[in-house]
């Protein structure tokens, strides 16, 4: 496993990695998107930036299983920790 944040979905831990640069670039061109256009649809970065991170300790994840686990309580939250992890926003040790 590869270190990373902790977190409850779908009442299971998962641990949730930071993105790698190949992650982080397939993705470069879908976050500055969502920057310049505020109607942008975040639920589909959510679930796709959720999807790689977890992919690095869970190759066999799916898109459709994020989809099932991230919801409305836990998306803005899980979107941060992989962001934090990467270094992509600020984020407290261990976030």
């Amino acid at each position: 496993m590869i270190e990373g944040v902790k977190v409850m979905m779908g009442g299971k831990e998962w641990i949730v990695p930071a993105l790698n640069f190949k992650q982080v670039r397939s993705i470069q061109g879908t976050l500055a998107q969502q920057q310049a256009d505020p109607t942008f649809d975040t639920f589909g970065l959510t679930v796709e930036v959720v999807q790689l991170a977890l992919s690095r300790n869970y190759p066999e994840i799916t898109k459709d299983e994020v989809e099932e686990l991230v919801d409305l309580r836990n998306a803005k939250e899980l979107f941060r920790v992989v962001m934090g992890q990467s270094g992509m926003i600020e984020a407290a040790p261990g976030e």
